[in-house]
C-alpha cells in the first residue's frame, strides 16, 4: 500500500531525508515539491496542491486501509452520510505510524493556507481537540445502532415484558459490532454472557462506551502526530469545527464566496465575457464549482484566490486554460454564455490532470490543452 498511493510515497520520501519530518512540516512555505511521472508540469505550486488533493481522495476511498465508510454512510441513514471513520481494526505498528504521519500533515496544513478534503465524522474532530464524547455522538456515525440501543431501554412502553424479552432476545450477548463489522465483547466474558431484561441499562451503557472508543487508538495516533507540528496551547484554543475548517477548507464552494475570492486580471469585470463567466458559475452546482476550483488551483475547497485573464483569440472552439501554480484561468472570448457553459463543463469534468504532455518550458498549447 505505502508505495502505491501518493500519501505513502510522500511518507516514504520524507522519512528518507536527513531532515526530520517535524522540521519539514514546520516550514511556512511548501514542504515538498512534486514531480508526476510521465507528466511535464514544473512544481511552482500547482502539482503540490494537486498531490494534496490526490492524497485526500485516496484516504477517503478504498485505496488505503486507514479509513472506512461510517455506518451512516454505508447504510445511507442518519446525518453525515458522506463521512468516513478510522478503521477500528487498523492497529498494527505500521498503520499507527501512518495515522501519526497524517496528523503531522494536518499540523502542517494548520500552519499554511493549504487544505485537504477529509470527510471525517464529527466525533473524530472532537477527539482531536480533546473533547470527551457523549452517547449522542454515536448518532453522528451510526444512527441505527444508537436507535436500537435507545429502543432497548423503552421496551416496557411497547408492551415487552420480561418473559417476552427472554424469548425475543435469547441470542443477545454482551457484544457489539464495530463500524468495520468486527464483533467485540463489551465486558470481560461478554461473548458468553446473555443480556437479561434487568441487564439492559448496563448493556446499553457498555455498548455505547465501546462504540465511542472504537477508533480512539487511531485518533490518538493522529493527535500525537498533530502535536509534533502544532503546540498543544494552540490546539486547545480551537473548536472541533474550526480545526476541520482550517484543515479541510470551507465544505461548500458557494457562488458568493467564490466570486469574492476572485480578482479580474486582464479580463475586464465589465466585459461580456466576464458576465458570461459569472452567469455560468452561478448556475453551477456546488459539486461543479468544486471541480472548477480544482481545475484552476488543484484544490477542491476554499480559500483560494482566483484570477481571470482574457485569452487573446476569439474562438468558440477553444477550451479554457488554467495555470494551477498561479490560480489563474484564461477565458476565451466566447460568443454566448451557452457556449461558455458547454466548454467549461467539459474542461472541469474531463481535464483534471496537471500535464503539459512533455516539456513544461516548451509553451506549445493545443486546443485540447486545458491545464498547465
Amino acid at each position: 500500500y505505502q508505495r502505491r498511493v501518493h500519501g505513502g510515497q510522500l511518507m516514504y520520501e520524507l522519512n528518507k531525508d536527513s531532515q526530520s519530518i517535524e522540521k519539514t512540516f514546520r516550514c511556512s512555505d511548501r514542504w515538498f515539491s512534486v514531480t508526476f511521472e510521465g507528466e511535464g508540469a514544473e512544481d511552482a505550486g500547482g502539482p503540490f496542491r494537486e498531490a494534496l488533493t490526490q492524497i485526500s481522495e485516496e484516504l477517503m476511498s478504498s485505496a488505503t486501509p486507514l479509513f472506512i465508510a461510517s455506518p451512516n454512510n454505508a447504510n445511507n441513514a442518519g446525518p453525515f452520510r458522506d463521512c468516513m471513520t478510522p478503521t477500528p481494526s487498523a492497529t498494527s505498528k505500521d498503520r499507527l505510524s501512518q495515522y501519526r504521519f497524517l496528523g503531522q500533515l494536518m499540523g502542517a496544513l494548520l500552519r499554511t493556507d493549504d487544505c485537504i478534503d477529509l470527510r471525517l465524522t464529527p466525533p473524530v474532530w472532537r477527539m482531536l481537540v480533546g473533547e470527551t464524547l457523549s452517547p449522542a455522538d454515536l448518532r453522528e456515525y451510526d444512527v441505527l445502532a444508537m436507535n436500537a440501543l435507545t429502543d432497548m431501554l423503552g421496551l416496557e412502553e411497547k408492551g415487552i415484558t420480561a418473559e417476552l424479552f427472554e424469548e425475543l432476545f435469547q441470542e443477545e450477548r454482551f457484544v457489539t459490532r464495530l463500524s468495520d463489522g468486527t464483533e467485540v465483547p463489551v465486558c470481560p466474558g461478554g461473548s458468553e454472557r446473555p443480556v437479561g431484561f434487568g441487564d439492559r441499562q448496563e448493556f446499553v451503557e457498555l455498548s455505547q462506551k465501546t462504540r465511542l472508543n472504537e477508533f480512539a487508538t487511531q485518533v490518538d495516533s493522529i493527535r500525537e502526530g498533530l502535536l509534533t507540528i502544532v503546540p498543544r496551547s494552540v490546539l486547545v484554543l480551537l473548536s472541533w469545527g474550526s480545526l476541520e475548517r482550517h484543515i479541510c477548507g470551507e465544505p461548500v464552494v458557494g457562488y458568493d464566496e467564490l466570486k469574492a475570492s476572485t480578482k479580474h486580471g486582464s479580463l475586464s469585470e465589465s466585459s461580456d465575457t466576464a458576465k458570461y463567466f459569472w452567469e455560468v458559475v452561478r448556475d453551477m452546482s456546488d459539486e461543479e464549482r468544486s471541480l472548477l476550483l480544482k481545475f484552476a488551483t488543484g484544490r477542491t475547497h476554499l480559500p483560494a484566490r482566483l484570477e481571470l485573464n482574457a485569452m487573446s483569440s476569439e474562438c468558440d472552439s477553444r477550451l479554457p486554460v488554467s495555470h494551477t501554480c498561479f490560480f489563474q484561468i484564461d477565458v476565451p472570448d466566447y460568443s454566448s454564455a451557452a457556449i461558455m457553459k458547454e466548454k467549461f463543463l467539459y474542461a472541469i469534468m474531463n481535464c483534471s490532470a496537471i500535464d503539459l504532455d512533455g516539456d513544461p518550458r516548451a509553451g506549445v498549447w493545443q486546443d485540447s490543452d486545458t491545464e498547465e
